[in-house]
């Protein structure tokens, strides 16, 4: 009996690390475009301040000029 109690005390210590160091919603704050990493996101998306917060966004096609006023406004909503 002592050594599963022992074995559930050690997986529960085990299993709290992942808990505290994981951060699913982790995000790179930024003010303007040049303050996110350039080797951020995979070719051929871009590194953009969106929000105050650096997103990955495609940056070809027909309405590439006004995608960052689109993804602006879907924030505000």
């Amino acid at each position: 009996m002592p050594k599963i109690m022992e074995f559930v005390y050690v997986m529960i210590i085990f299993l709290s690390i992942f808990v505290v160091i994981t951060n699913v919603n982790a995000h790179i704050e930024c003010k303007n475009d040049f303050d996110c990493p350039k080797n951020m996101c995979l070719a051929p998306r871009v590194a953009w301040c969106v929000n105050n917060k650096c997103e990955c966004v495609l940056t070809y096609g027909p309405k590439y000029s006004t995608m960052k006023e689109k993804l602006l406004q879907k924030e505000k909503i």
